[in-house]
């Protein structure tokens, strides 16, 4: 009887994949580093961080050089004389050359400039946030592909066992029925229990097969010998309090707040367009012509523009009322965001209570089938049981124990359903020890770039520390100027005490949902969505494995 939990995060230090068990941290570096789905967000992010620059690009002035250079030939007429030139008869043959250098800087663009760089600012802090929401999203995939190998992998030898056990019975049986003590029934029924349990076993290894192939689709690397994780994650101490986190911290709705923010500074920027101009402006040109004596002339202007727009057709007024629609639309996408991220913790944390129940129950049951098959052998043995008794008991006892199985499964992925839906199911929140992925790097490398063709890719350096500051919002943290972290929502004192550290009970059975305030480490770690990305040991311990 398995007595242990089958299924908990176990974290060491990524290693060659060889006949040592591979770690479910190891998968998780491994579509931290490799997953294209990750990848193709982070380039995406990478891609929007452009927007600052280009907002930024109206304050700097626009420097334009023209050049031309042309030849004629007056001659005379068909059948006509030649035209008279200014000093004598002869042709006329000219050569214009044109040089000139014009600046123009804007010094007011109607508040659109301003609008522009806050709208950038929060594409890309909502950006930040479904690259989270994508990260969460391709680790649930990595650690459902890995406990289902896991899980088949326990089913098959439960059914390898349940078939070894078969056949023994089959041949004592047999035995039996030689002399005399059974009848042929008897050895039908085995020979059925046994061709049975072929048939389970064969189904087993054909759902291995499956669950490997998805892993190596998913993870990146074939599954070798998997290590069962043997401790939990910090998980929320009650219902009420992963709602709230949930309803707070979930990447997705962190992510449809920002793209609020991004369209009303939309309606600010198209607003801008009913407001006056001011450019100043500067130019210098050469004109020369060469006709006889290369007339040549020089010009210089500096001179400030303003353009005050006073009706143009209605489109722009269109367009604000069209981008104040959106911005409704948007308010509702967030709460939707919200409804489905308390709708997940909810269900998250009734699956996780329910399958605990379920645990307990199941205990309880494969205890009492022991003692049951002990006891019908015993009877068998002195005639007061048939040999279908024997079968019937151990089908019953094999069945729950598969059924244990299925509930250790469903019980840890209920609990890194939790961990999503609250918005702590990243690689810096569980402590995955692998190079971490630095947004502000890029960022901070092209917000001042005045020029340059080439795509920097930070996708392998190390974060520094956050220095967060308080949003003006309300709630948030800002990623600064020009950013130091993604924004996310800030957590109270009452939340503190809905994080738990899982500790150990005697006979190596965590201990969930001891109540505990967090110490301020772990605190700090989860008030910054990015998290001190650096690898680190968790203040809790929670991700401590024992032996393979």
């Amino acid at each position: 009887m398995m007595s242990q939990r089958l299924i908990f995060l176990a974290l060491l230090a990524v290693c060659p994949m060889s006949a040592q068990a591979q770690s479910l941290e190891a998968a998780l570096a491994s579509v931290y580093q490799s997953n294209p789905v990750l990848l193709a967000e982070r380039a995406k992010l990478r891609a929007t961080d452009e927007k600052l620059p280009q907002a930024l690009s109206n304050w700097r002035p626009h420097v334009s050089l023209s050049i031309s250079q042309g030849f004629s030939d007056y001659g005379a007429p068909s059948g006509g004389s030649l035209p008279t030139a200014p000093t004598n008869n002869s042709l006329i043959g000219t050569a214009p050359q044109f040089y000139g250098v014009a600046i123009s800087q804007p010094i007011y663009r109607g508040g659109r400039t301003d609008a522009e760089k806050a709208q950038a600012l929060s594409l890309i802090r909502g950006e930040r946030a479904k690259l989270l929401s994508i990260e969460q999203d391709v680790f649930t995939a990595a650690v459902k592909d890995y406990m289902d190998v896991v899980l088949a992998s326990a089913t098959l030898d439960l059914n390898m066992a349940h078939q070894n056990l078969a056949q023994r019975e089959l041949q004592a049986t047999r035995g039996r029925f030689k002399a005399g003590e059974l009848t042929q029934t008897d050895v039908a029924q085995a020979e059925a229990s046994y061709s049975n349990a072929i048939a389970g076993r064969e189904r087993a290894e054909g759902a291995l097969n499956v669950a490997k192939a998805a892993f190596f689709h998913d993870i990146g690397f074939h599954p070798g010998k998997l290590r069962a994780p043997d401790a939990a994650p910090l998980l929320p101490v009650s219902r009420e309090g992963a709602v709230e986190l949930a309803g707070r911290n979930n990447p997705a709705v962190v992510a449809s707040g920002f793209a609020i923010d991004a369209a009303q500074n939309s309606v600010r920027l198209i607003r801008g367009e009913l407001m006056p101009t001011v450019t100043l402006n500067a130019k210098v040109d050469q004109q020369r012509t060469e006709i006889n004596n290369n007339a040549q002339s020089d010009n210089k202007e500096v001179y400030a523009e303003v353009s005050i727009p006073l009706y143009e057709g209605g489109s722009v007024y269109s367009r604000s009322r069209e981008a104040q629609q959106t911005v409704g639309q948007l308010q509702n996408d967030y709460e939707e965001a919200r409804r489905i991220a308390v709708l997940a913790a909810s269900q998250a944390w009734d699956e996780m209570q329910s399958q605990a129940s379920s645990l307990q129950a199941l205990d309880r049951e494969i205890h009492a089938d022991e003692v049951s098959l002990d006891g019908v052998r015993s009877e068998q043995a002195v005639g007061a049981r048939t040999e279908l008794d024997v079968l019937n008991a151990q089908e019953t006892l094999f069945q729950a124990q598969l059924a244990q199985a299925q509930a250790r499964h469903d019980e840890l992925l209920a609990e890194f359903s939790l961990e999503g839906a609250v918005g702590q199911l990243t690689a810096a929140a569980l402590g995955v020890r692998v190079a971490p992925y630095d947004a502000d790097e890029h960022l901070a490398a092209v917000r001042d770039k005045w020029i340059g063709l080439s795509a920097p890719d930070s996708s392998h350096r190390a974060t520094p520390l956050p220095t967060p500051g308080k949003y003006t919002n309300g709630g948030y943290y800002d990623i600064g100027e020009p950013g130091t972290g993604v924004v996310v929502p800030l957590l109270d004192e009452t939340n503190i005490r809905d994080y738990v550290s899982n500790t150990t009970q005697s006979g190596g059975i965590p201990r969930q949902n001891s109540a505990q305030v967090v110490d301020a480490a772990t605190m700090a770690a989860l008030n910054d969505y990015d998290h001190d990305l650096r690898p680190r040991k968790p203040a809790n311990k929670w991700m401590e494995s024992g032996d393979p």
